[in-house]
């Protein structure tokens, strides 16, 4: 089920028929960031899970490595392994070595974020782009392993303290989106815990219930909201 979920994801994700539309549309809007300023350099990708930009990146990056934790990358059905698997905390990468890097909805996961945004600073040559991303105002997932929610003003002073400088936060979502996002996320949590006959059978339904709410939700889409963001988008600079 996973793996055809994986499927549809990968063809629809980016559509109104799928149920993380929203939230999918803020990761390939930061996607699109990243390649922005990778043209003929290198990216590496903390978290990269099944490395499901590397493709969209190296149409004008020079190279991709991603890297993934040892045991969280189990959870992932791919045939695209990461190219290293490894603490986040202690790479034993050379240092000065990318000219950007990335990490999208991994800091949420992180039982150290600051050690670990000090080892991306190490990485990066002088001048070069870190972008990331992090959830707030969306439903708590993967269990136990879903630690943390950052604002804003507490990721740009995670990255101050990494000495990243030109600091950009960029709030992404509002109430409505939040609305939305909670909805269909509630709905396919229930349908998930069901047996698969009643997956099959309910799949479906929540499907056109996503196409409804998305529909719906889009012409709120652009209100700026800064009390409800679904995500924080954070850039800085070595």
């Amino acid at each position: 089920m996973k793996k055809i979920w994986n499927y549809y994801t990968d063809n629809f994700g980016l559509t109104i028929f799928h149920p993380q539309y929203f939230m999918n549309k803020f990761n390939n809007q930061s996607v699109e960031l990243v390649k922005s300023y990778s043209i003929n350099k290198d990216v590496i990708d903390f978290g990269c899970g099944r490395m499901t930009y590397k493709n969209n990146l190296l149409e004008s990056s020079k190279s991709y490595f991603g890297i993934d934790h040892p045991t969280e990358s189990k959870n992932y059905l791919s045939d695209h392994k990461p190219d290293l698997l490894t603490s986040f905390e202690n790479t034993k990468l050379p240092s000065n070595w990318y000219s950007t890097a990335m990490m999208f909805e991994v800091l949420e996961y992180l039982d150290n974020p600051q050690v670990v945004l000090d080892e991306i600073y190490r990485l990066l040559k002088k001048n070069s782009k870190f972008v990331m991303t992090s959830p707030f105002m969306y439903p708590i997932h993967d269990g136990n392993i879903n630690k943390n929610r950052f604002t804003g003003s507490k990721i740009k002073d995670l990255l101050n303290n990494s000495k990243f400088k030109k600091i950009k936060i960029i709030q992404q979502g509002n109430f409505f989106i939040f609305l939305t996002i909670s909805t269909l996320t509630y709905i396919f949590k229930k349908i998930n815990n069901m047996n698969n006959l009643f997956k099959l059978l309910l799949i479906p339904i929540g499907l056109s219930i996503s196409i409804f709410l998305n529909i719906i939700t889009l012409p709120f889409q652009k209100i700026k909201d800064d009390d409800f963001p679904i995500n924080i988008l954070a850039i800085g600079e070595k």
